[in-house]
């Protein structure tokens, strides 16, 4: 399980905060803090067109994902998330 804390949360929607560290190509670039927001609104357009509700914001670790050399097309190039366990 990821390290997490949770900011806030209501009856409606929560963010909170993962540790994750981020390898691309086989290389660790460290670990980074991503926020995790999730909506329980079934009132939302989210909702309504059934598109996701839960959303990662890459914060610093965008820089490394939005990299141009890395071909979206080949799997090893793709980044993924290894959860911080503790």
């Amino acid at each position: 399980m990821a390290t997490s804390k949770t900011v806030w949360s209501s009856a409606l929607a929560a963010v909170t905060y993962a540790k994750f560290q981020l390898v691309i190509k086989g290389i660790s670039y460290g670990e980074f803090d991503l926020r995790i927001a999730h909506s329980t609104d079934t009132n939302s357009r989210t909702y309504q067109q059934n598109n996701a509700m839960t959303r990662l914001s890459w914060g610093p670790a965008r820089d490394y994902i939005a990299r141009p050399d890395l071909n979206r097309n080949v799997e090893a190039d793709l980044p993924y998330l290894q959860p911080i366990t503790g």
